[in-house]
């Protein structure tokens, strides 16, 4: 789980400098609240971006921290698909209106 393309592509740059040669599937977590930004990092170890971190603490509305999350999240998909990714794996984690809603930006963009 990350939020940086950045380090996805710095990790599969350094696994490909040793050798490693399986394909490295992406896993995506949309953050759409200020209460993901507060437990996700702590639960699972992650750094999350202070541009995503303002997006959601800056929303005036929970609608509006959620479209912001969604959009930021969907922007980070382009980046990978663009790179060529084997695949992208979503975390829903009981959240899926979320994983939908990045899932129908992405692929109204692609048309």
């Amino acid at each position: 789980m990350f939020f940086r393309f950045e380090q996805y592509r710095d990790f599969v740059d350094k696994a490909r400098a040793i050798g490693i040669t399986v394909p490295i599937i992406p896993g995506l977590k949309p953050l759409v609240s200020k209460k993901q930004i507060l437990t996700v990092p702590s639960a699972f170890h992650v750094s999350i971006p202070a541009e995503l971190v303002g997006l959601i603490e800056d929303a005036r509305t929970k609608e509006q921290a959620f479209a912001n999350g969604v959009r930021y999240l969907a922007q980070l998909v382009e980046k990978l698909i663009d790179y060529g990714v084997p695949g992208i794996h979503v975390f829903t984690m009981g959240q899926g209106r979320a994983a939908k809603a990045l899932l129908e930006t992405v692929f109204s963009g692609r048309r």
